[in-house]
């Protein structure tokens, strides 16, 4: 298959535009090629290129290889529910009902790509010949074939006219039952037989390769995929509806279980974002009413919440997007954020009505007087995220909602501020009165927080003059302390994505190598007790023999249970104990190789084709050499704290009973390779060479030698092959002897490759990563043989190295809204400086949340760096327009200080409550945003102190630099003036 079939295609689509990696599997009887394209390209051309090009190549294949399939694999069309049905009817009557009703039903279904079916029973007639008799009669297994498919025919004869009508003329001759079959008559010499005469002609059931349980029982189960972009909740729903119907209108009182549904884990996800969103907002409006002590103001702040995110609605459904876990995500993060704009703009016009403006007059001057630095703010933070709309793979995919929501919600919110806000407080803010609404316990806790801000207002005015005075000792403590949390970068770790508590898992058993059905199924049924017996699992789903994905064919050693554990709030431990515990129960189960995975979305998503986080490429050329290596690399990886579930794809051939042919002498008798490879193929398979009409539905014909032969060495060796009436011994033309060949053979970039891949759980994969490469680095390689890393790690790096440049990218699109709102090159600078010293809170976060740092965590910080500017734009703009008014510089900083102490302390604390749900990780798929709330969260504690210390000392620190270069500047045009001058005297 590799040389004849995989490396012809390999060859014919490694042509087509924008692919990235080919990579193949070949094994007995199948061929599978993987064109892995750059993301963003438009797979509909791919796939319509691909087919053109195996166009060209088909008439390379050899003879009898199938017409190669395209399939177009994408992530969204990864099964999106499994179902098990059963029913009163035994399983072949179900498996026909399944096959010829339900399954066309479902893929009619909008939405749906495709349905595929396991278990069950498939009716086929057996013709099991016995060799000796067609010794006996002189005849070929061709000839058999060649009257079965012959005698199968039903042909048109034309037009004949009689009377006054035109008939057609059509020969019957198609089977319609097994006695034809049977009766079939065959050629031999002295008159003929029947096909009954050569051996039994049987109405069974095709070979069982596969079966499936739920809960132990046995079933048929559908895996239904939906289509590239088509909304999981819908197609779920409607899947779920159409199976309803079915159920009402079919016979044999069927049952459909879900064994796995992913919508319900989208709706589950989306659902605890809406709560937490909730939660963060009842937070954030907890803590203004504590500041403002002013129910009405409060009120007014409360209103930017539902506003802002009613207009966030309105620009993602301009922009086609959806409510996913990603964009509902984004949302959540952006609610404490939300209220930052209209705290700025009310705590101006509270201060303007305070003074003794009326409310209109307050509203447009307080409005006015921060106007250009909420807007400047809001596009800073909706600037960071402009990038990320451009990041390539797959990155880019997960978080480009995430993104455009988060800058969404930032300009909804500015929106609001600036219209809604001056409006209400124009018109209900009324008399400025912080003593609440008259109630004695409001007025009470008012008084009290009234007295701490006060006492606050002054330690902080002191601090503010001392850090002017000691600049120096300023700069350098907060130099020590952003340089000092580097060293703990180490003790954090990396990751590519955090798991998830999906309530999913997967179950996938390797047996060895050549292990018959029974066995495998014997060892599946202990898993399924094993499972079915801890308490927080709901239903089991059991395959026994495993696919080969879209290569078709089955192997009877493999097999894999989706496991579907009940709700979080019925259970007590999380998805990732459950798998430890069938871990540690699957571990004395000898002989069986058993990996236990989560089956989430962004799991499956982060492991790719190969399904595993570490995967580490051999290539090579010899097959031996690639197997001795790929034992090496096994061990070390191994060795290495932190693996689990380690596999080799050399590990164990299969056991082979190969026929080494006499070319010389299969033709010296007139004989070819192929007519002994198909008495060959009647001895194990057989073929299917015609089918019989039942009604309507196809039944296939399958030729096969008897069972004593098939079961038998010896009995094989006893066969003859005729030839033209001449009967000659198999055992003249070819020996028969044991062996082991390779499982399969893989290739990548049409170059022989084996894998080794692993699992990781109690560290971070960066360092497992790296201490894997360090060990392998000391293991000598022959010459032509080389080592390669894929996997999660690739993913990581290759997303990490994306965010980076959007991350530098975002850096430089802030310096420029600051310098134009400036109209400065210097205080950009200065206000930017509030970023380096953030991330001392991020690592400090990260590291005590005991969170390694990950995509997820990355995006955070991207959102921190829009997020703690603001403060710094919003307190550098009230000291220059203090300095607009006459006051000196450093007497400007005093006073803007205390006076923006407030709404610093406003924004950054509704910021940081509403963000707590989230970092605590409550609810399904909250894992992933929970990394980025984490690391906003540390950012902003540290930013907003030192924002409020640090901005006012560089502050000075950058205006001296700009008066002495202004000063340096007028002394040089002095000095060239007075020489212009004394040359012209």
């Amino acid at each position: 298959m590799e040389s004849d079939v995989t490396k012809v295609i390999e060859a014919g689509v490694g042509t087509v535009s924008n692919v990235q990696k080919i990579d193949s599997t070949s094994q007995t009887g199948s061929s599978q090629v993987r064109l892995q394209f750059a993301w963003g390209t438009n797979m509909d051309t791919a796939l319509a290129d691909v087919r053109a090009r195996l166009e060209l190549v088909k008439r390379r294949l050899p003879d009898g290889v199938e017409s190669p399939t395209v399939f177009k694999y994408d992530t969204n069309m990864m099964p999106v529910m499994s179902v098990a049905i059963a029913g009163q009817q035994d399983l072949a009557t179900l498996k026909k009902t399944i096959d010829d009703v339900i399954q066309p039903a479902i893929e009619r279904v909008d939405g749906v790509a495709a349905v595929s079916v396991s278990g069950g029973l498939t009716r086929e007639i057996e013709v099991l010949v016995n060799p000796w008799r067609l010794q006996q009669y002189n005849l070929s297994i061709s000839q058999v074939i060649q009257t079965l498919q012959n005698e199968n025919v039903d042909v048109a004869g034309g037009i004949m006219p009689k009377g006054h009508k035109n008939y057609v003329v059509r020969s019957l001759g198609k089977y319609e039952n097994i006695e034809q079959v049977k009766n079939i008559p065959i050629q031999v010499q002295g008159g003929f037989i029947h096909l009954s005469d050569l051996g039994e002609v049987k109405d069974t059931f095709a070979r069982k390769d596969s079966y499936s349980l739920l809960n132990g029982m046995p079933t048929i189960s559908i895996s239904v995929n939906k289509q590239s972009g088509a909304n999981t909740v819908d197609v779920a729903n409607r899947v779920k509806k159409e199976f309803n119907r079915l159920q009402q209108q079919l016979p044999g009182d069927l049952k459909f279980a879900l064994a796995f549904d992913q919508s319900e884990t989208t709706k589950n996800s989306v659902n605890d974002v809406v709560r937490t969103i909730i939660l963060g907002g009842a937070l954030s409006i907890i803590i203004l009413l504590i500041f403002l002590r002013n129910l009405r103001s409060t009120i007014v702040i409360t209103t930017a919440i539902p506003f802002a995110i009613i207009t966030t609605f309105i620009l993602m459904y301009f922009n086609d997007m959806t409510l996913n876990m990603m964009s509902m995500g984004g949302l959540a993060l952006g609610v404490g954020h939300m209220v930052d704009y209209s705290i700025v703009v009310l705590e101006s016009i509270y201060r303007y009505r305070h003074s003794g403006h009326d409310p209109k007059d307050a509203a447009k001057k307080g409005t006015a007087e921060v106007g250009a630095a909420v807007v400047a703010s809001a596009i800073t933070v909706a600037t960071v995220f402009l990038p990320m709309v451009f990041v390539s793979g797959m990155a880019g995919q997960l978080f480009k909602q995430f993104a455009l929501t988060v800058a969404f919600s930032q300009l909804a919110a500015l929106f609001v501020a600036l219209t809604l806000i001056p409006l209400l407080c124009s018109r209900i803010l009324g008399k400025m009165d912080e003593a609440g609404e008259g109630n004695r316990w409001w007025e009470r806790i008012s008084k009290k927080s009234g007295q701490w801000y006060d006492k606050l207002d002054g330690k902080y005015r002191e601090l503010l003059v001392f850090s002017l005075n000691k600049r120096i000792l300023v700069v350098a403590v907060a130099a020590v302390l952003t340089l000092g949390s580097l060293f703990l970068i180490p003790l954090i770790g990396t990751e590519f994505m955090p798991n998830q508590d999906s309530g999913q898992i997967s179950v996938d058993v390797k047996m060895p190598v050549g292990t018959v059905l029974d066995d495998t199924g014997a060892v599946m049924a202990r898993l399924g007790d094993a499972a079915g017996q801890m308490p927080e699992v709901d239903t089991v789903l059991t395959s026994v023999g495993g696919g080969r994905g879209m290569s078709g064919g089955s192997q009877t050693e493999a097999g894999s249970m989706n496991i579907k554990l009940k709700s979080r709030k019925e259970r007590s431990r999380s998805t990732d104990q459950v798998m430890e515990e069938l871990r540690r129960r699957s571990g004395n189960i000898s002989g069986a190789t058993v990996r236990v995975s989560s089956s989430s979305g962004t799991s499956i998503l982060s492991r790719g084709f190969s399904g595993r986080a570490i995967e580490i490429a051999v290539k090579g050329d010899d097959l031996d050499v690639l197997k001795k290596l790929a034992g090496q690399v096994d061990g070390i990886v191994r060795s290495v704290e932190g693996t689990r579930q380690v596999s080799n794809s050399m590990d164990v051939g299969r056991p082979e009973l190969r026929l080494v042919l006499d070319r010389e002498k299969v033709a010296r008798y007139g004989l070819t390779t192929a007519q002994v490879s198909q008495l060959l193929k009647m001895s194990g398979d057989g073929q299917v060479v015609s089918t019989l009409d039942d009604g309507g539905t196809a039944v296939d014909l399958r030729l096969l030698l008897s069972p004593e032969v098939r079961s038998s060495t010896s009995a094989l060796e006893s066969l003859f092959i005729t030839q033209g009436g001449t009967q000659v011994p198999l055992t003249q033309l070819a020996r028969f002897e044991e062996g082991e060949g390779p499982n399969v053979i893989n290739r990548t970039a049409q170059s022989r490759v084996a894998y080794v891949y692993s699992d990781f759980t109690g560290r971070d994969l960066g360092s497992i990563q790296k201490e894997i490469q360090a060990k392998l680095a000391q293991v000598p390689l022959p010459a032509g043989y080389i080592i390669q890393y894929g996997g999660q790690q690739q993913d990581m790096a290759e997303s990490f190295s994306s965010l980076g440049m959007a991350l530098a990218l975002a850096l430089m699109l802030v310096y420029m809204v600051m310098a134009g709102q400036f109209e400065s090159l210097l205080y950009p600078f200065c206000i930017m400086f509030s970023i380096p010293v953030s991330l001392a809170g991020v690592i400090l976060s990260l590291l005590l949340t005991g969170r390694a740092f990950s995509v997820p965590a990355f995006i955070g910080v991207i959102m921190m760096s829009g997020i703690v500017v603001n403060n710094a734009i919003v307190l550098v703009d009230y000291i220059n327009t203090l300095k607009k008014r006459g006051l000196g510089r450093d007497e400007a900083i005093v006073q803007a200080g205390p006076v923006r102490l407030r709404p610093i302390l406003m924004t950054a604390l509704t910021t940081l409550f509403g963000l707590v749900p989230l970092a605590l990780g409550f609810g399904e798929g909250a894992e992933t945003q929970a990394p980025m709330a984490t690391v906003v969260i540390g950012g902003l504690i540290i930013s907003t102190f030192l924002t409020l210390i640090i901005v006012p000392v560089i502050y000075t620190l950058f205006d001296d630099l700009g008066v002495e270069i202004i000063g340096r500047l007028k002394q040089r045009a002095e000095k060239l003036s007075a020489d212009e001058a004394t040359r012209g005297g």
